[in-house]
């Protein structure tokens, strides 16, 4: 955590630096200026989480120098320094959503209170968004999953033709208006043999390969092989002006990993009903394999 004190007063801010550091509140590290636009310089190369800043200013006053800070960044929590006498520019401040005031001079407790304070709301803030993101994150794969299952049971014919368009519109799937492609493919780890292998970094190698030339819809279905709805990227217009590319790029790929694949690819279409007859096309030249091994 990064601790930031803007203060001009010299003997006010070594006063405050010397209660922080015996306080021992762990702070990673302790930044010092001594007017807001020194502040504003730190504040935008390090992006403190906790700023302590004067009012009265030369150079650039407090309330100016933190509306400049939020304009760089809303993360960081404000604490500001104030006389009796400045009471109301510390209501002013609160409109830039300062989260406490100290009031000059504050005893040690009061620091110490009010940085724990603010330290607090920082670590339930942190806690609160690791648990959104897991919690979206877990979402996002569980979607995800759903949308290779329902893409599987579509190509393989679960579903009308009539249907496909409906369903694939109600759970937010858009294919490329330019069009789309069946494949389906394979990789052994052993080129002669052929043994079966997880091989999931080879897998995670060719999407990779793949999505350089194509918007990639992974389906998951019970089969040995693996399948997906491709869509030409743009840049290529259709498939036949990829091809040359793509295959000099696929045996360069079985070189370097000492891996057999077999990669099968329909002709392109542009009908969402036609999706099954796209599979069914794709899935019988990914066969011919065994009567045609080159």
């Amino acid at each position: 955590m990064i601790l930031l004190l803007v203060e001009d007063e010299d003997i006010i801010r070594r006063g405050f630096l010397v209660t922080i550091q015996k306080l021992e509140l762990r702070f990673d590290l302790i930044l010092e200026a001594r007017d807001g636009e020194e502040g504003l310089r730190l504040f935008e190369n390090y992006h403190p989480d906790i700023v302590i800043t004067d009012i009265r200013m030369p150079l650039m006053d407090g309330l100016t120098f933190i509306q400049k800070s939020r304009e760089i960044s809303h993360e960081s929590r404000f604490i500001v320094l104030s006389g009796y006498n400045d009471f109301e520019y510390a209501r002013t401040a609160l409109r830039y959503e300062v989260r406490d005031y100290l009031l000059k001079p504050s005893s040690k407790a009061e620091i110490r209170d009010v940085l724990l304070r603010v330290m607090e709301e920082i670590q339930k803030a942190e806690t609160e968004s690791s648990a959104l993101k897991e919690r979206l994150d877990d979402y996002d794969l569980r979607l995800n999953q759903f949308h290779q299952l329902l893409l599987g049971d579509i190509l393989l014919g679960k579903y009308a033709d009539t249907e496909i368009a409906p369903l694939l519109s109600h759970h937010a799937i858009s294919l490329p208006e330019q069009g789309f492609c069946v494949l389906c493919f394979q990789i052994f780890h052993d080129p002669v043999l052929e043994e079966y292998a997880d091989c999931k970094q080879e897998y995670h190698q060719l999407n990779t390969l793949l999505s350089h030339f194509f918007d990639l819809y992974p389906a998951d279905m019970a089969t040995s092989h693996r399948c997906c709805i491709a869509s030409p990227h743009a840049e290529y217009g259709t498939f036949p002006s990829l091809a040359g590319r793509l295959l000099a790029k696929l045996e360069a790929y079985q070189r370097q990993a000492g891996i057999k694949l077999y990669l099968s690819i329909s002709d392109t279409d542009s009908f969402l009903k036609n999706l099954p007859e796209r599979y069914e096309q794709s899935l019988e030249l990914f066969l011919h394999r065994f009567f045609y091994p080159d």
